[in-house]
């Protein structure tokens, strides 16, 4: 699943000109009054609390396959409200592994879309 916020978005071009199958979400245009498909993931304030809830919700049930250390680290010290706000946080490793969840969850869809 490629986040194309920022440099992702050259990532998600590259992959679309070679045919690449990649995450598509529903977005809805307000002023044309209709639907269109958007590829990759766009981590806003209003998608990650999303992928952190699925992500929750993994490791509650004991489904989240969790084998670094590192990541672990980054989920105990993973505050929501805090977010961006404090010097030096940073949660790579945890909105990569979430981005990975959403991508295992919608991988049904996916294949589906693969064999016709």
């Amino acid at each position: 699943m490629i986040e194309v916020n920022n440099h992702g978005l050259t990532t998600s071009t590259q992959c679309q000109q070679l045919g690449v199958l990649q995450y598509t979400r529903r977005q809805y245009d307000s002023i044309g009054r209709n639907y269109f498909d958007r590829t990759g993931w766009k981590t806003t304030s209003l998608s990650k609390p999303i992928m952190i809830d699925q992500l929750r919700d993994r490791i509650y049930h004991r489904r989240s396959g969790i084998r670094s250390r590192q990541l672990c680290t980054e989920l105990l010290a993973y505050n929501p409200e805090m977010d961006g706000k404090v010097a030096g946080s940073h949660y790579d490793r945890l909105i990569a592994y979430g981005l990975a969840l959403v991508g295992l969850d919608q991988r049904g869809p996916m294949a589906d879309r693969r064999r016709r």
